[in-house]
């Protein structure tokens, strides 16, 4: 299995993500924009990400989430789903 977000995944926001990003929800991604690196610019110390996740929840809201605040659900062959989640930086 990929490890790599795309549409339609369902996603659980990080419980350690600041609360605009509603920590411990779950959301599906309805879109995704790739910032792209900058060579000019030394590896960020901080917690930053290439790409942004637009991430849509159950109340029909939307909004742009880091990808290191998110990690991937996976569904059991069944359907049924698991209770472990993977982290996208893995």
């Amino acid at each position: 299995m990929s490890t790599e977000i795309t549409w339609g995944d369902t996603v659980i926001v990080s419980h350690n993500a600041p609360s605009q990003f509603h920590p411990g929800f779950r959301g599906s991604v309805s879109g995704i924009c790739d910032l792209g690196a900058n060579p000019s610019q030394p590896e960020p110390e901080s917690e930053t990400s290439a790409r942004l996740y637009l991430v849509e929840f159950s109340n029909a809201t939307a909004i742009e989430i880091p990808e290191h605040y998110l990690s991937k659900e996976w569904k059991a062959n069944s359907g049924a789903k698991m209770s472990q989640t993977e982290s996208i930086n893995g």
